[in-house]
């Protein structure tokens, strides 16, 4: 991973890093090993902003994150519920941003679908071209210390990927992501816009002998 483009205040900082690598071990059955990402390259601050970014996003099955799809065959047209797949990674996203700073916040929910929208027969390969949109949102009473406030996320994701049907990984996909955080405590407010886009091409590149 490296940043193409960049803009703002600190967008030269961002150009200039070093290039992170990843590596993911799958099972017998082809299929990405959950939380088995391991990276190299860059500072451990830019790696968890890499790994944080890869799994927000929602990736299918990229950076050890859980598939888009589910471990069965599933028809043209069939939807099917996230709940399973992405739900934990993330809602654990928000419960790990909690215990790093000390803030005590509701639980979040989520709802969120996956929709089979074609099957495609390339390189000897059947893939999945997977659309899904997802909401997470958190409203209520956060503290901190003694400090108490009000708080208001909303994380929107909407992608689409073409998935490889045996290993559950994608090969290019599309990822926005928009998240909207307000937030009171006595006379002080706060409201966060943040939106972002990711595509990408996924190149498999098996170990030598």
């Amino acid at each position: 991973m490296r940043y193409a483009e960049a803009e703002g205040q600190d967008a030269q900082g961002y150009l200039a890093r070093e290039v992170i690598h990843g590596t993911l071990r799958h099972g017998e059955d082809g299929r990405v090993q959950t939380r088995t990402l391991q990276l190299q390259g860059g500072t451990a601050p830019e790696q968890l902003q890499a790994q944080d970014l890869f799994v927000s996003l929602m990736l299918a099955g990229f950076a050890g994150s859980y598939p888009w799809t589910p471990p069965r065959a599933i028809r043209v047209g069939e939807t099917w519920p996230l709940e399973e797949f992405i739900k934990p990674r993330a809602l654990e996203n928000l419960r790990r941003y909690g215990r790093e700073t000390g803030l005590a916040s509701p639980e979040p929910s989520f709802e969120g679908t996956g929709i089979l929208r074609a099957l495609v027969e390339e390189d000897g390969e059947l893939w999945l071209d997977v659309e899904i949109e997802a909401l997470v949102e958190l409203s209520g009473t956060a503290s901190k210390g003694t400090e108490r406030g009000q708080i208001s996320l909303g994380d929107r994701i909407t992608g689409k990927a073409r998935i490889s049907a045996t290993r559950g990984v994608p090969r290019q996909f599309e990822v926005s992501h928009s998240r909207r955080t307000q937030g009171r405590s006595g006379s002080d407010t706060s409201d966060l816009s943040v939106s972002s886009t990711l595509r990408g091409t996924v190149v498999r590149t098996l170990p030598g002998k």
